[in-house]
């Protein structure tokens, strides 16, 4: 979560867009307090459709209702291509693909092998 955010931050600063914003629509993007891969929880269904609502409502609980509307549209539609809610500002192209990004950079790392041994370790099996 925090690395989307401050992708999205150091991109829409560098590209004079509103940063603020992104960054905190970013934090809050996947705000959603269920393990969307229990398989026992499955009134969430399908998870990669329905949470940007979840996340959003979540948002504007937790905010006091201090969210703007270009925040929660950048909530809302974080999760182009997959839905077909196009983003509305370049903010929210930029949130949408830097999750898409930082998510890549993610499971890359954990199919590693130096994160596989870091996790053995961890759990006090000898690599």
């Amino acid at each position: 979560m925090t690395s989307v955010s401050y992708l999205s931050f150091l991109i829409c600063r560098r590209l004079k867009l509103d940063y603020r914003s992104a960054a905190r629509a970013s934090i809050m993007h996947d705000m959603v307090f269920y393990d969307w891969r229990n398989p026992e929880e499955m009134w969430h269904r399908p998870h990669g459709y329905l949470h940007p609502k979840f996340a959003c409502d979540n948002a504007r609980i937790l905010t006091g209702g201090d969210f703007s509307k270009k925040e929660e549209k950048i909530i809302l539609k974080h999760m182009f291509p997959l839905t077909v809610t196009i983003p509305s500002s370049k903010e929210g192209l930029i949130v949408s693909f830097s999750d898409k990004y930082c998510a890549t950079r993610e499971l890359c790392y954990s199919l590693s092998k130096s994160y596989k041994n870091r996790f053995l370790k961890e759990i006090g099996r000898n690599v």
